[in-house]
């Protein structure tokens, strides 16, 4: 894909995002504003969207994400880099806890592996009412899956059994 081009495709739900060039300046984004185009319109889908955005290290991608989405930021979970399964599992596990282990009576305990991790990221949000369109953002997605992880099967299972059919979800993956 050429720097710059833009990919939506409503059929599969989702939306891919390219970075070229860093278009950050002092706390503001300048330019972006197909970028941004793209992130609104997957905001505002009246059906879960997944949002994929890769592009050169240090290019803007988790700023502009950040930014567009503050307000509406769910759950943000960003991957350990050269570490294992075992700890990004841990971090998973206290990144709930911080976020939903007092508004959740759900038990928040590490999991074994990633599918056990997203069966407990589904029960929390399951117990959280959606009344409006709200983000769950991985960051440094690459780096959650390691040799022998299970993370992407994990996830592309989170996606396609639950995630798709939650009209109020936008899922964003990021790296």
């Amino acid at each position: 894909m050429a720097k710059n081009k833009f990919l939506f495709s409503a059929k599969s739900y989702t939306f891919v995002v390219v970075l070229a060039k860093n278009k950050k300046i002092m706390g503001k984004i300048i330019g972006r504003k197909e970028e941004i185009k793209i992130l609104n319109r997957a905001l505002a889908s009246p059906r879960a969207e997944l949002v994929a955005i890769y592009g050169r290290r240090r290019v803007g991608k988790t700023y502009l994400v950040q930014t567009i989405y503050d307000d509406k930021m769910l759950f943000r979970f960003t991957g350990e880099n050269r570490t294992s399964s075992a700890n990004q599992l841990k971090n998973f596990a206290a990144k709930i806890q911080e976020v939903f282990g007092r508004s959740t009576a759900v038990p928040i305990v590490t999991p074994q592996d990633w599918q056990e991790g997203f069966w407990l990221l589904r029960k929390i949000l399951n117990a959280t009412p959606l009344t409006e369109k709200r983000v769950i953002f991985f960051d440094e997605f690459p780096w959650l899956d390691n040799k022998k992880s299970g993370f992407l099967s994990a996830f592309d299972y989170f996606w396609n059994d639950w995630a798709v059919w939650q009209k109020n979800l936008v899922v964003v993956i990021c790296g």
